[in-house]
């Protein structure tokens, strides 16, 4: 009877082992599969990271493409993925009224230019007073932007190749004037996504133009209206930023394309503002080189 009661204890510790071992092996299959996914999630992620590093890559070659061409002149604009996946030059077209943003907007250079020093600007007053020559040299000038747009880096752009050294702010406000700079250069145009990206709206930058231009004559400085977009930046929100720099100007500067309408025209007319019309933003250059002496 002991014998048969051994035995069967036996066979019972023996089906329990068994068991474990089932339990165990299934625990492992468990510890694998949970393994195999970690190991795709983790090859997935590499996978992830090479891709991005790829396309910051190609990012950083289109950037440089886009660099070179606007070092030529060449006006570049972004265009939506689903036409193409490139950036193409085009030709302008007129901004809509309370326009959109692009994608991206480039700070744009300006028109084409020769490795050689370009001859004298052929600008026009268009029957308005005619700019003086030197009238402003020797004068320290502070540039802004009025309206937020890629258009004041363009007029940095150009006081850079003149090598006039001037101080860039683009959203300087009156209470930081000093009478350290005697010339105030307004680069003029609306910009959704540059007002966006100034953390402003269209009032709060009208009110802070305003503020500007009132101490800026408080302070006995020539105020030089510029406005190098042309066509392409006219439209609702760049006139609401026109109508008040150009009514202040003492001098001002028109990519001639800009003032079809005569908008900026008829606003000068009625203060006899010096003036000078040019054909394209390099010829602005010229215009800013002879206006300070250089």
């Amino acid at each position: 009877m002991k014998k048969i009661l051994s035995l069967v204890l036996a066979l019972i510790m023996l089906s329990a082992l068994v068991a474990c071992g089932s339990k165990f092996e299934a625990a492992d299959a468990d510890d694998v599969a949970a393994l195999n996914t970690r190991i795709a999630v983790l090859e997935q992620k590499q996978k992830d990271m090479e891709e991005k590093a790829a396309l910051s890559t190609r990012i950083a070659v289109l950037e440089e493409k886009v660099k070179e061409l606007e070092e030529k002149g060449v006006p570049v604009a972004y265009v939506p993925a689903a036409q193409t996946q490139t950036v193409a030059p085009v030709e302008s077209a007129p901004e809509a009224e309370a326009p959109a943003e692009p994608a991206a907007e480039p700070a744009a250079e300006p028109a084409a230019e020769t490795a050689a020093e370009p001859a004298a600007a052929t600008a026009s007053s268009g029957g308005l007073p005619a700019v003086t020559p030197g009238s402003l040299a020797g004068k320290a000038a502070l540039l802004t932007s009025v309206g937020q747009s890629a258009d004041v880096d363009v007029v940095a752009t150009l006081c850079k190749k003149i090598k006039l050294d001037v101080y860039q702010n683009s959203t300087i406000k009156a209470e930081e004037l000093t009478n350290k700079y005697q010339v105030i250069i307004l680069a003029v145009g609306g910009s959704n996504k540059g007002l966006g990206a100034a953390g402003i709206d269209a009032d709060q930058e009208l009110a802070r133009t305003s503020a500007l231009i009132a101490k800026a004559k408080e302070l006995g400085m020539t105020i030089v209206a510029m406005h190098t977009g042309g066509a392409d930046r006219r439209g609702t929100l760049s006139d609401s930023f026109i109508k008040p720099a150009f009514a202040a100007a003492d001098i001002a500067i028109i990519v001639e394309s800009g003032d079809a309408d005569h908008l900026m025209y008829d606003i000068l007319a009625a203060n006899n503002t010096p003036t000078a019309y040019v054909a394209k933003a390099a010829d602005a250059r010229n215009m800013l080189k002879e206006l300070f002496g250089l």
